[in-house]
């Protein structure tokens, strides 16, 4: 009678290892396939998005005297405006640089394609024009 007791739990304990290794299976295939999607999605958003390494450097705005104009510098660090940080993190994506500050949210809509201008993008009277200093542009400093 011993033995067929445990032939009953043989059967109940095989059935539950082979559920367990197909939950198992699918958790890691269900992994790779992110892992898969994840690298693949990378991939496909920068060759539609430019880096962000685009916007690097100096902005001076435009069409003001020169005491006056206001002067943003992007970066790694983040969004420095006057010297100070506003904004550790910013979006940039080809046609838009986003990032909010204590102030609130800011968006620039770049004029070209080179990304050597942008303007402040706000339904207010005065919509400021930046340009990139070229010797940021081109890391000559």
């Amino acid at each position: 009678m011993a033995g067929s007791a445990s032939d009953k739990r043989t059967p109940k304990s095989k059935k539950r290892w082979l559920e367990i290794s197909v939950l198992a299976a699918i958790v890691v295939v269900l992994g790779l396939m992110l892992a898969t999607f994840t690298s693949l999605y990378d991939k496909i958003s920068q060759s539609f998005w430019p880096p962000q390494e685009s916007v690097y450097g100096t902005w001076v705005e435009q069409d003001v005297a020169g005491y006056a104009a206001q002067e943003i510098i992007i970066g790694a660090e983040g969004i420095f405006i006057q010297g100070g940080v506003v904004s550790t993190e910013f979006v940039f994506d080809g046609k838009f640089l986003s990032f909010t500050t204590g102030e609130g949210s800011f968006k620039y809509e770049m004029l070209n394609e080179q990304y050597t201008e942008m303007k402040l993008a706000t339904d207010a009277y005065y919509q400021p024009t930046f340009r990139l200093l070229e010797k940021h542009k081109n890391n000559l400093r």
